[in-house]
Formats: structure tokens, sequence, C-alpha cells
């Protein structure tokens, strides 16, 4: 009877004679050999064994390609995702910054109307700033014109001019601020004189004051008069206001301010 072919259990090279080991894999053949004939004696047949196959490196590879395509899914839709936020909070933005533009331009239109509004009332009470509740004048916050008219109603009310400003008052006030060409006893600040015209009334004689530190003097000027002048009267413009406001004569001063026309003649 022919001798069964001999194969190694481990790695299944065929085995020549009786090996104790497998020459290609090292494995131990002694006690295999030996299973072997026992099994031949209970007439069981030495089949070869079934060689191990090899890992499948083919099918890691489509895992790692797959799992490659999963992350990079995950990369470029986690960036979608995030673009899209970022334009949606830039369109609010823009939104919110158009709205509050519109606001901004709206406010400013009411607050330029109520300025101009503002402005306009101002304008129209500025002429009574002077004046008090009590209707009584105050030298502090008295303008140009309120200051000329003061001057002119108190030197009517004490005969100094008379009917300068008297019984309804003039229909105008022409001040010249003049540089001073006359002899005056007392001169202005700054070498200024005020040459003062009421109504069509001419300009002789020429009435006209000055004004320093607070004194008034005030002058009647008949033709080119030669050497020195002196004033009428002198006195502050603090007891002009006093004056006036004992007389209750602050209406009167500021309804001819407002027909005082101020003129720079220097």
């Amino acid at each position: 009877m022919a001798e069964k072919e001999q194969y190694c259990p481990n790695c299944g090279t065929k085995l020549t004679g009786h090996p104790k080991f497998c020459p290609k894999c090292g494995l131990q053949l002694t006690q295999n050999q030996d299973d072997a004939v026992s099994g031949e004696s209970m007439g069981t047949t030495n089949q070869a064994p079934t060689p191990k196959r090899p890992h499948n490196k083919k099918k890691r590879v489509i895992i790692v390609i797959l799992l490659a395509l999963v992350i990079i899914l995950v990369i470029v839709g986690g960036y979608l995702i995030k673009k899209t936020v970022s334009e949606t909070s830039v369109d609010s933005d823009q939104s919110a910054q158009s709205s509050q533009s519109a606001t901004y331009q709206s406010s400013r239109s009411q607050h330029s109307s109520a300025s101009s509004s503002s402005q306009q009332e101002q304008a129209s009470v500025a002429s009574s700033d002077s004046i008090t509740g009590d209707d009584q004048l105050v030298k502090a916050t008295m303008t140009p014109n309120q200051t000329a008219a003061a001057i002119a109603v108190y030197a009517d009310r004490v005969s100094i001019w008379p009917a300068i400003s008297s019984d309804g008052m003039a229909s105008h006030l022409n001040v010249a601020i003049e540089t001073n060409n006359f002899d005056l006893s007392y001169e202005g600040q700054d070498n200024v004189r005020y040459d003062v015209q009421a109504g069509d009334n001419g300009t002789s004689p020429m009435l006209c004051y000055t004004l320093k530190n607070g004194t008034v003097a005030l002058y009647t000027v008949y033709g080119d008069e030669e050497g020195e002048i002196s004033p009428m009267s002198t006195t502050t413009l603090t007891q002009i206001v006093d004056y006036l406001n004992s007389e209750n004569e602050a209406q009167s001063v500021e309804n001819l301010a407002q027909k005082v026309v101020i003129s720079d003649q220097r």
C-alpha cells in the first residue's frame, strides 16, 4: 500500500518522509505525525489541511477610502453650514445697520427741524431776554441795540435830548459808530463815538455819546465846534438801567430797541 502524502497542518507544505519539523514554517511535527498514525489505525483518511488565506488588503483599502470620504463630507458640510450662518449674520447686521441709519437720518431730520424751530423761537424772544418777568431791564444781558435804546430813552426822560423818543418813539433810531474827531472831555472806549439820529430829525444839532468802563457821557454838538466839548451829562449804564426800571420804562426801551439800526462807520 502506497504511503499517503502528508502536509504541514500549519502552512500546508507537502512533507517528504517523516520530518520532526516543517521545513518551511518550523512547526514541530512529531506529535502531529503520531496523531496521523493514530488516525490511520482508526480507518480515517489523512487529508491535507486547508492553507490559511492571506488577509484581504483590498477590503482594507476600500474601508480606508470610505472613511476618508466620510471625513471629507463632514468637513465640507461643516464649512458650508458655517458659511451659511455667517452670511445670514452679515445680512442681519446689514439690515440692522440700514435700519439704524434710517432711524438716525430720521432723528437728524427731526432734530434739524426742532433746532430750526428753536432758533426761530429764540430769535423771536431774543430782544426780550434782557427783560425779566417783572418787566425789569438786566444790564448784564442787554444787547447793543437795547443799550443804545436805553441811553436814548434815558436822555429823553431827563430832558438831555428832549423829544428824541417820547410818545410812540421815533420811526427809527440810527446809531453810527465813528472814530472821534472832536475834542470831547470824556474819551470813549478805543476813541469811539456813537452818533445818534432819531427819525428824520436831521443831524443838527448832533447828538452823540461815549461809553467807557460803564461810564456814559452824553453830548450835543452844534456844527464844527472848536475847543473842548463838555458833556451835557455823565452817568453810568448801571444808573441808567436803575432809573428806567424805577420808572417802569423797560417796555419803552424794548420797543425802541426794535427800531435801532447800528452801523460801524470807522
